[in-house]
């Protein structure tokens, strides 16, 4: 809706308008005749409100006027005092702010949507300059809003030692691309925890990247479990090659006492000393004795 303008004298009556309010904000009574306390809505008890209370010599505020139509639509109201002719005239700009009510009732909505969910959901700029963050966010990355953070937010949450790679996935990310992965993140009070992250960029109407959105989710427990499953593993691993050894060592210790047996076995079926090696396999069955695989 275009700007209306509206001129009204001492006694609160319209002297002149622009076609956007006569469309608008009065029906076409013709100058000095229109009320300007029609447009304004009636107290919670009925009662009239006086313009002066709204209109007000160098103040812009939003408020709610009532349009021709008898509806209400929310309004931004700038007020500017002016003579002419002798009389003290004020000049008053409407312009509607239901588009950006909308606007911000979406993004209200968005947020409440985003506070909602458990992971961790921060939107930077391109500078990396925080522009959102949810609740998890905050309390995940210990973020104190009151307090002034110097450095971008990859900066502030990456160890020292990563922090030449954190610049190269923000270059990625600002580039178009999409990035996931499981970082170290260190907490804004100095503290460390794992996190799996996905990363993606915002853009505008036009495609043009104009900031970084991202989710971590806390994977620190997960990690750690993962850590001691592996210790188990690496000690059982051990344990087998422990075990091993010694079926081995036993094994060895069992055939070589077979081969002895074997030895007096055949002593005594075949009537001679010979050792095992060079015997026959037949006396060895003779003896009763399965050849070894």
């Amino acid at each position: 809706m275009p700007d209306a303008i509206l001129i009204v004298g001492e006694d609160w009556r319209v002297r002149d308008a622009n076609q956007a309010s006569a469309r608008s904000w009065h029906d076409r009574e013709g100058p000095g005749r229109h009320p300007l306390a029609k447009l304004i809505p009636r107290s919670a008890d009925g009662s009239a409100r006086d313009p002066a209370s709204v209109f007000v010599d160098g103040r812009s505020c939003e408020t709610e006027l009532m349009t021709s139509k008898k509806s209400r639509v929310p309004v931004e109201v700038t007020c500017r005092k002016a003579l002419s002719g002798g009389e003290s005239l004020l000049i008053i700009g409407m312009r509607s702010i239901v588009e950006r009510r909308q606007v911000e009732e979406r993004l209200r909505f968005q947020a409440k949507l985003l506070d909602s969910v458990e992971q961790a959901v921060t939107a930077t700029d391109l500078a990396g300059n925080i522009t959102f963050i949810n609740n998890a966010a905050a309390e995940l990355f210990r973020w104190d809003p009151s307090r002034c953070w110097a450095g971008s937010l990859p900066e502030l949450i990456s160890p020292e030692q990563d922090r030449h790679r954190a610049a190269g996935i923000v270059e990625a990310l600002a580039s178009g691309e999409r990035w996931s992965g499981e970082e170290t993140i260190r907490r804004l009070d100095g503290g460390e925890f794992h996190a799996e992250i996905k990363c993606a960029p915002l853009c505008d109407e036009n495609g043009s990247v104009i900031g970084l959105i991202g989710a971590a989710t806390d994977i620190t427990a997960r990690k750690r479990s993962e850590e001691a499953l592996q210790t188990v593993v690496n000690e059982t691993n051990e344990r087998r090659e422990e075990i091993t050894a010694l079926l081995e060592s036993t094994r060895y210790v069992l055939e070589r006492k077979g081969f002895e047996e074997a030895s007096e076995r055949f002593s005594a079926c075949a009537g001679t000393s010979y050792g095992l090696q060079t015997a026959s396999w037949r006396c060895w069955a003779r003896a009763g004795i399965s050849r070894p695989s």
